[in-house]
């Protein structure tokens, strides 16, 4: 199954994450120092952030249990990659860095005031059965990021392919 989900960042980062796999403090922790949470965490592969190289609109391209199409993977290079990236209510967040909480359709002290419930367009839960899932994230060269049309065109800035491991 496809999904679309338009994240935008005005941190020029973006991240994807469950968030019943954050841990319970993490609103209290991202404020200490949040660079050093979001790498803890990606090594525990519960949550996956990256620089952009400048603010803006991203849109994600998100593939469930089956392959993208190989007109993309010509164009795409692997960025990252996880074995057993944990999912644990089903529900994967992809936003930008900024709106990370642990409930980030209302937010925190830490995200901009009303979270993802009140910035609609600026990233998304994207649904899918509860478990462990090893993920392909590949970015695509020469996505055109001036046009409001390439933006919601068949040519995504980022791909990620989600396979449900075995229990």
């Amino acid at each position: 199954m496809k999904h679309i989900v338009d994240a935008g960042c005005d941190s020029a980062t973006l991240c994807f994450f469950d968030p019943a796999a954050l841990p319970v403090d993490f609103d209290v922790q991202i404020e200490e120092d949040a660079v050093e949470l979001m790498e803890q965490l990606q090594a525990q592969q519960v949550l996956w952030f990256s620089e952009t190289g400048g603010d803006g609109n991203y849109i994600f391209h998100v593939y469930v249990d089956e392959d993208a199409p190989p007109s993309l993977h010509s164009k795409a290079t692997l960025v990252d990659s996880f074995d057993t990236f944990s999912i644990p209510s089903g529900q994967l967040c992809i936003c930008g860095a900024e709106y990370a909480a642990n409930n980030p359709l209302v937010g925190s002290t830490f995200t901009p005031k009303g979270g993802l419930g009140k910035y609609s367009g600026i990233g998304n839960i994207v649904e899918l059965a509860a478990g462990n899932y090893r993920l392909e994230l590949l970015v695509i060269q020469g996505a055109d990021k001036h046009s409001y049309f390439a933006q919601k065109s068949a040519v995504p800035d980022y791909v990620l392919m989600a396979y449900k491991n075995s229990a």
